[in-house]
């Protein structure tokens, strides 16, 4: 399914109550106007490229909840994700919000790209994996810093070596629930993590809660 969105001042919701699959994308979202991106879905499947890919470059927020399995195309270096998140206007002050139960995709099982200043905010429920599990930001960076901030209570898997990789900047905090595994590594970026950061003003923080009884390798 593709759905666009050119006006401008109006937002684009997107609220599936039925299983989705496409022959290429599952849901495919563009969102050119001022106004905001939402996807709400239940089970969604892309045959050949991404599960759910949200474009959106309006002033609005972004947001992606799902409570069924998001997969895209399994085979790593396709260049593809379980969900595909993009907030391009650099102006935007909303937040890339993402709440979902079990992801699956090639390179990537989430990934989100935010050029606002607004939080990226990722809550997972149920298991994602992908080459890497869940990557922050693109070509090693994030125009403007913002913070991503993840809860995990289900396993995150990266089967090429990193279960969440923060790419750039970003005072980034990474929670981990009772019911977390961490399968990879976790790298924070340029952070100061004790991990070869470069930037020493950057703090992040790996929070793990009372109860959790995973394997952070």
């Amino acid at each position: 399914a593709l759905i666009s969105n050119p006006l401008l001042g109006t937002d684009l919701k997107i609220d599936a109550k039925a299983a989705v699959t496409g022959i290429s994308n599952g849901i495919k979202a563009f969102n050119r106007g001022r106004g905001a991106l939402s996807i709400t879905t239940a089970a969604v499947t892309g045959s050949k490229k991404h599960g759910i890919w949200a474009f959106n470059t309006g002033l609005g927020a972004l947001s992606i909840t799902s409570t069924g399995m998001v997969m895209g195309v399994v085979a790593s270096g396709s260049g593809y994700a379980g969900i595909k998140a993009e907030h391009y206007n650099t102006s935007s002050t909303e937040n890339l919000t993402i709440d979902v139960a079990a992801v699956t995709g090639g390179d990537h099982g989430i990934w989100a790209i935010n050029e606002g200043t607004g939080e990226t905010i990722i809550t997972t429920s149920g298991a994602v994996t992908g080459a890497t599990g869940i990557t922050i930001g693109a070509s090693g960076s994030r125009a403007n810093n913002a913070a991503a901030l993840i809860y995990s209570n289900a396993p995150i898997t990266g089967t090429a070596g990193f279960a969440i990789n923060l790419q750039g900047d970003g005072h980034d905090v990474v929670t981990l629930g009772p019911d977390s595994v961490i399968t990879g590594s976790i790298d924070f970026g340029n952070g100061n993590d004790g991990n070869g950061g470069t930037n020493a003003n950057d703090i992040d923080t790996l929070n793990v809660l009372a109860g959790f009884n995973g394997v952070i390798n």
